[in-house]
């Protein structure tokens, strides 16, 4: 008897379907195992995107608070500038009347 589906020829009904009956458990098995593993990739993507997600946060986090950290270092450095010696006091006001006049200097023009 000759199989529809494959070039075999077959003794009886039973030889043919029982080789077939092979396959098709066979190729359910692979499916079942296909689909197992498309659910822990699906699960294992999840997990990763919500990684991801607490990680971006977790840098933005730590760029805000590296800028804080920098202001706070630029006044720490403003007030230290008037919290040591005369010389050092001296410098702080030199320098800060230079600004003033820069800004009275940019004002003039910006009037004229």
């Amino acid at each position: 008897m000759r199989c529809f589906y494959c070039p075999k020829n077959y003794i009886d009904n039973n030889t043919m379907f029982s080789v077939h009956d092979e396959s098709f458990k066979a190729f359910e098995e692979k499916l079942y195992l296909l689909i197992q593993e498309l659910t822990q990739l699906r699960e294992e993507n999840t997990e990763l995107t919500k990684q991801l997600s607490e990680l971006t946060q977790q840098l933005q986090d730590a760029q805000l608070s590296t800028k804080q950290i920098q202001r706070n270092y630029e006044t720490l450095k403003t007030a230290k500038a008037f919290g040591q010696s005369e010389e050092d006091k001296k410098r702080a006001y030199r320098r800060i009347s230079r600004l003033v006049n820069d800004i009275d200097s940019c004002i003039q023009l910006l009037k004229d």
